[in-house]
């Protein structure tokens, strides 16, 4: 599957060849642990290291990770930890792959993801940021753009999902302890899970601020009288 080499050829001396194998292994290092921070499973990794000249070194040599958002050419620092002002990038090319989420049927944009439109599958990645191998933080998620089957669901496009939209009906419920009222109103604005919107009330006309708490339900987000007019003592 991956046509990257996993280990870097040797430079001839043995000092060099040590930072060679340091530059791999702390590459490698931190990719597989990024990817696990990330929530990926069952990983498939396969590097190929561009060096410069690599910094001999009498003591340690340290690695230090640049720039590594694209797989395809991440930059990694190497430098003597006894003289830090010697410094070299390089380039590190990777291939990633792993069993993450993706879409089994069309779902369309804006709306919520169901248990039965997703599915773990093997898939090659180029970012470590553009899947999840997570099924219980895409489900019910929207995503903002719409999903054709066998796409790979990124986590960075999902939001929760809009339960109000803007003209739609909605149900404005007050509490107070055990008192409930409930009356009709419109929304004026559209809202996911914990928004503050406008909202007219059907019967005064008024217009009040209201927190939306499920598909075209809000509660006032402050006591409104024109919604609840007395509350017992």
């Amino acid at each position: 599957m991956f046509g990257f080499l996993f280990a870097l050829a040797t430079l001839g001396t043995p000092a060099q060849a040590a930072d060679d194998d340091a530059l791999e292994r702390a590459a490698r290092a931190h990719l597989l642990d990024a990817a696990t921070t990330a929530g990926l499973d069952d990983l498939e990794l396969a590097l190929r290291v561009v060096r410069a000249d690599a910094p001999v070194c009498d003591g340690p040599l340290e690695i230090e990770p640049l720039d590594t958002r694209h797989l395809t050419r991440m930059k990694f620092a190497a430098r003597c930890a006894s003289a830090p002002d010697r410094r070299e990038e390089f380039v590190v090319r990777a291939e990633l792959a792993a069993r993450v989420v993706v879409a089994t049927a069309r779902v369309p944009a804006g709306q919520p993801i169901g248990a039965g439109e997703v599915a773990l599958a093997r898939h090659a990645l180029r970012a470590l940021d553009a899947a999840t191998s997570d099924l219980d933080a895409v489900v019910g998620k929207s995503s903002r753009r719409a999903l054709r089957a066998g796409q790979v669901v990124e986590p960075r496009s999902l939001a929760e999902p809009l339960l109000v939209r803007r003209g739609a009906e909605v149900s404005i419920v007050a509490k107070n302890g055990t008192v409930l009222v409930t009356t009709g109103g419109e929304a004026l604005a559209s809202g996911r899970d914990g928004d503050v919107i406008d909202v007219r009330n059907a019967r005064t006309g008024r217009v009040i601020r209201a927190r939306v708490t499920a598909r075209d339900t809000v509660e006032p987000a402050e006591l409104a009288t024109d919604v609840m007019p007395h509350f017992p003592r």
